[in-house]
């Protein structure tokens, strides 16, 4: 199908297995799948950050370069050629995962991270109208663990706008929003 994949039935097999496990049942529903990665930021960011690794490797590729394999950062149902299970992706693999996320209708990892990277683009912009004290509608609300609504991210508190909400929804662990809170869709 394509020049740049060296391994077409492989690149399928991998985009397919190397899905989170958490997320395999939710990829055909993307709003499913919103809600799951809204809530959890750790995995999120591994996603965006894995697509990257998969971006030098394509890019070493093409300067006729090797590289090494790397570790995929969450459970998954990867398997090797032989298949047997593994945590780990070659080289080749992740240079022809990333020319196969082009081919939108069949990459399975290509819709978890299109998912991934519009919940952040919406949370940077949420920040940017808060930070430039603009009134924005939101896509998304922050709940408390009783499912009430708390402030929206652009609450006016005085003079100014809460702004520390949506950097807390963009981070994990410590700094982002603590287990009383989660995230859920406006509509």
């Amino acid at each position: 199908m394509s020049s740049s994949i060296s391994n077409f039935e492989r690149v399928a097999v991998v985009d397919k297995n190397i899905i989170p496990t958490s997320l395999v049942s939710m990829v055909n529903s993307p709003k499913m799948l919103e809600v799951e990665l809204l809530n959890n930021v750790e995995l999120r960011n591994k996603i965006i950050n894995f697509a990257q690794v998969l971006k030098v490797a394509m890019s070493y590729r093409s300067d006729v370069r090797l590289g090494c394999s790397t570790i995929i950062p969450w459970e998954s149902n990867m398997m090797t050629p032989a298949n047997k299970k593994t945590k780990c992706i070659t080289f080749n693999e992740k240079a022809d995962l990333f020319y196969y996320l082009s081919y939108k209708k069949l990459s399975h990892f290509d819709k978890i991270l299109t998912c991934a990277v519009k919940i952040n683009k919406t949370l940077k912009l949420h920040l940017h109208y808060v930070a430039n004290n603009r009134i924005f509608c939101p896509r998304y609300k922050i709940m408390n663990k009783n499912g009430e609504q708390v402030a929206y991210f652009n609450q006016k508190v005085g003079n100014s706008y809460i702004t520390n909400n949506v950097m807390r929804a963009m981070l994990s662990g410590n700094l982002g929003l603590g287990s009383e809170y989660h995230l859920a869709l406006v509509n």
